[in-house]
């Protein structure tokens, strides 16, 4: 540093004694003589010249300085990094010295995959508690957790690789083998599982997914028909088995029902006095199943016994179900006289007996009045008519009074005669009369229609016998191969919920084959139509390209929020079994007022009303004439009067047609001796595409027809 002061104030100097032309001086003097000049440089004046060198100088000092300071900031971490020469070594002959150096390596290596062990790969299952088991994986570093996905979902995020006990799960591990329990039940239905290992460093191997079916509930199984009998008898509710014989009329009768498809049943046949019979049968894709049985004898109890087993093994029993075929009654000739002949017998003689008894002795008299008793003595009991009587609670005296008319505002109390005891009950035959043939009616299709007595099984008793008309048909049954509009047919439907319960409801048919629409819950559904003389479902060549629900086959469909209870054709094939006894043609227009009988009906409610024209008849017989009103009424509105034509506008007598308009706009009727039997919605009229799906007889033959078709209010064309 010194010396650079020195150089620059000998180029100071030199500069100074060019621009003042002082003497020369010579380079060797004394320090004290430069610093001598310099200061009487200093004390002149400066002129322009003098300041550029001096600018100059200075400039070239900055310079210098910052290049020194660069070097000496930046050779620093050089010099500290050069060897330091020890004692006894040279730069040439450094000493062998020993130096540590650490380094961090990111983990990229995933762990091994997890392998799963159980349950199998599509295994199916019984026990809800599902113990899930896998072979652990191996990691370079370690493994950190694993990951368990069920169903596509995460269901445990973090498992311990060392075995944990939590409220939600239970994990061990046994020989690298982990076992994982989880705590909540797993529903029944198809599952998917998997297992995934991760490390510290967030590395993840998924396992393989495999697939397990669970089916922890009994197989459903249902008895719909015993020799062409309708029965309701379900192996999930044993008081559904009869507890008498169920008598049958052939020696080789068939049962046939309903139960959960894929299933295997197994039936013993113990018949007195022979060795027990199994029948193995399977149920169907549908769930249907048919037997028939071996022959049976004549009054003899026969017991049987039906297990059934799902793919999953559950088992559903059905046990001691008991027949019999009675034997035609004989007839007991009657006694004959039996005339003997010879010696008649004579009468027996009777010998009296004497009383060798000793009289008993009389009492003696009382010595005294007895006292009167304590409490008054009744007076004789009273006919219970004439008590009744007396007392005005006879049913013309009651009815006179809770419900009397101008006629009868006096009321005396009646004397006992034919004519007053025979006026209350003709006023109660009365309205027995207005309502006999709906009870008759009600009574006898009751029988083909389980549950009955329920409010569900009331209105399709009121649907079947031709009432609520308001209400539109979701679906017609109909028989093959001569089409015929079947009366009275038992639809059973089977509704599988997404719970795994299931739901049975019934329908019945009304007297042109027509069916209301269920309140179907959410799930997947089968319809199954019993009618005696016909198969379910009918064997029939249909065209590939036809929707099922114009030739149902027994189906499945699903229901939910979007989608309803389609509307179907169902056909059924005649056999030669006998049909079911239905009932008769003037019953049911009695019940509609359409027979010749409602004037006498009328006659006898007027006669009664003139001689008890109390407000009940008077009821009576208003109601009878509004009736008979309404039903005229709609007969003259032509409400049915619209005629099927085929193509060649020749009329289709018999079959049922499902009308497609637009806007998901449909409507089912059954055709009946050239006319639908239900009014079409103005609405179908005027869409703008009109098709036809129908079942009908044409040139001696079953068509089955989808195509365009014209509706009018007074005729429908169907192209054939």
């Amino acid at each position: 540093m010194y010396t650079c002061v020195w150089g620059l104030s000998r180029l100071w100097l030199f500069s100074r004694r060019k621009l003042t032309k002082f003497s020369r001086h010579t380079f060797d003097r004394s320090r004290c003589r430069l610093i001598t000049h310099i200061t009487h440089s200093a004390s002149h004046s400066i002129t322009g010249q003098q300041k550029v060198v001096t600018y100059f100088l200075l400039f070239n000092l900055v310079v210098w300085l910052v290049a020194t300071l660069f070097f000496t900031i930046f050779s620093l971490p050089i010099l500290a990094q050069m060897p330091i020469i020890e004692p006894g070594e040279t730069r040439d002959q450094p000493k062998i010295r020993s130096t540590v150096v650490s380094a961090s390596v990111p983990d990229i290596v995933p762990p091994s995959t997890p392998i799963l062990i159980s349950p199998l790969n599509h295994a199916v299952l019984t026990n809800n508690q599902v113990s899930l088991v896998f072979q652990g994986s191996t990691d370079n570093v370690g493994v950190d957790h694993y990951q368990l996905w069920l169903d596509g979902q995460l269901l445990f995020a973090d498992l311990n690789p060392l075995g944990e006990m939590t409220a939600q799960y239970t994990l061990t591990i046994i020989d690298g083998k982990y076992t994982l329990q989880p705590t909540l039940a797993i529903p029944d239905g198809d599952h998917t599982w998997k297992v995934v290992a991760a490390d510290a460093a967030g590395n993840q191997t998924n396992s393989a997914t495999w697939q397990f079916s669970l089916d922890s509930q009994a197989p459903i199984f249902l008895i719909t028909n015993v020799d062409g009998q309708i029965f309701s008898i379900s192996a999930q509710d044993l008081l559904t088995i009869p507890t008498t014989p169920i008598p049958v009329s052939s020696a080789n009768p068939i049962l046939s029902g309903l139960g959960e498809t894929n299933s295997t049943g197994v039936v013993s046949i113990a018949i007195p006095g022979q060795a027990t019979q199994l029948i193995t049968f399977s149920l169907s894709g549908t769930g249907a199943w048919q037997i028939q049985l071996p022959f049976l004898p004549y009054d003899t109890i026969v017991t049987l016994n039906f297990t059934i087993t799902d793919a999953a093994g559950n088992v559903s029993v059905i046990s001691d179900l008991k027949l019999i075929r009675p034997s035609l009654p004989s007839v007991t000739p009657a006694p004959t006289a039996i005339v003997m002949s010879g010696t008649p017998i004579p009468a027996p003689i009777v010998t009296p007996m004497t009383d060798s008894t000793t009289p008993l002795p009389s009492l003696p008299p009382v010595p005294f009045p007895l006292p009167p008793l304590p409490f008054p003595i009744p007076s004789p009991v009273q006919p219970i008519v004439e008590r009744v009587t007396r007392l005005g609670l006879t049913p013309r005296a009651l009815l006179a009074r809770m419900m009397p008319v101008s006629a009868m505002a006096s009321w005396q109390r009646p004397s006992l005669s034919l004519f007053q005891v025979m006026m209350p009950i003709l006023s109660i035959l009365n309205w027995l009369w207005l309502i006999l043939p709906l009870l008759i009616c009600f009574g006898w299709l009751g029988r083909y229609l389980p549950r009955a007595l329920t409010w569900a099984g009331l209105r399709q008793l009121w649907w079947a016998v031709g009432f609520d008309s308001q209400a539109l048909p979701r679906g017609v049954v109909m028989g093959l191969p001569q089409v015929k509009l079947l009366s009275f047919a038992t639809l059973t439907t089977i509704s599988k919920l997404p719970s795994g319960q299931t739901e049975i409801s019934y329908r019945l048919s009304n007297r042109w084959g027509e069916y209301l629409p269920a309140k179907l819950p959410n799930g997947t559904h089968q319809l199954v139509v019993n009618q005696p003389g016909y198969l379910f479902p009918a064997v029939f060549n249909v065209p590939a390209h036809q929707q099922f629900s114009s030739y149902y086959l027994g189906e499945t469909w699903t229901t939910d929020d979007r989608n309803s209870e389609p509307y179907l054709i169902i056909p059924l094939l005649a056999t030669d079994r006998q049909a079911r006894q239905l009932p008769p043609d003037w019953l049911l227009n009695l019940v509609h007022q359409q027979s010749k009988a409602v004037l006498g009906q009328v006659i006898l409610l007027l006669i009664t009303f003139s001689l008890i024209p109390s407000l009940l008849n008077g009821l009576a017989v208003l109601v009878l004439v509004m009736l008979i009103t309404i039903k005229r009424i709609k007969k003259a509105s032509g409400q049915r009067s619209t005629t099927v034509y085929s193509r060649n506008l020749e009329p289709i007598q018999t079959g049922a047609m499902i009308l497609d308009g637009s806007d998901e706009l449909k409507q089912v009727m059954a055709i009946n001796a050239g006319k639908v039997t239900q009014a079409i919605d103005q609405r179908l009229m005027s869409a703008s595409t009109q098709i036809c799906r129908a079942v009908i007889t044409q040139d001696d033959r079953v068509q089955v027809v989808e195509s365009i078709c014209s509706i009018t209010k007074d005729q429908v064309v169907v192209s054939t």
